[in-house]
């Protein structure tokens, strides 16, 4: 069975996100933003990884075995989950990387949780630095779990 380009596309998309939330969260001591795969970090990196393929494989066998019933409203579904995949990621780094103090995230809770981790982990790891001022924000977001630079 031959796959469709966009198909190809997202399952690229999908392993090249897995790839860098390891290597983030392996170097960089990152954390998971998203709180499904936050849960699974927790659980290790095997589950990490055997949850994140399953909720890559399994939506893109559905997309194939729709693609035959309706290809051109699959298509177009496809072609805006690579647009919103990429605008997510965008979004999420950009996010990370122009916040440098938590008064420049919005006041959300999720943004405080996850500033509060930063400087439990900063407390932890650099007890002279746990003044803002002298400590830079964190350095990555893709998207999420509590260990110090979150990751997608």
């Amino acid at each position: 069975m031959k796959l469709h380009l966009q198909t190809l596309v997202l399952a690229a998309m999908g392993l090249a996100d897995l790839c860098f939330t390891l290597w983030l969260v392996a170097t960089l001591d990152a954390w998971e933003a998203n709180p499904v795969m936050e849960a699974a970090l927790r659980n290790g990196l095997q589950t990490l990884v055997a949850v994140k393929l399953a909720l890559l494989v399994l939506p893109l066998a559905i997309v194939e075995w729709a693609w035959r019933r309706r290809p051109a409203f699959v298509r177009r579904a496809a072609n805006l989950a690579i647009a919103g995949y990429v605008l997510v990621f965008a979004l999420g780094i950009a996010r990370a990387n122009l916040a440098n103090h938590p008064t420049m995230l919005p006041p959300d809770p999720i943004s405080r949780r996850i500033w509060a981790e930063v400087l439990l982990n900063r407390e932890q790891h650099h007890p002279d630095q746990t003044d803002l001022r002298d400590a830079p924000g964190p350095s990555v977001w893709t998207g999420g779990t509590p260990m110090g630079t979150a990751v997608d």
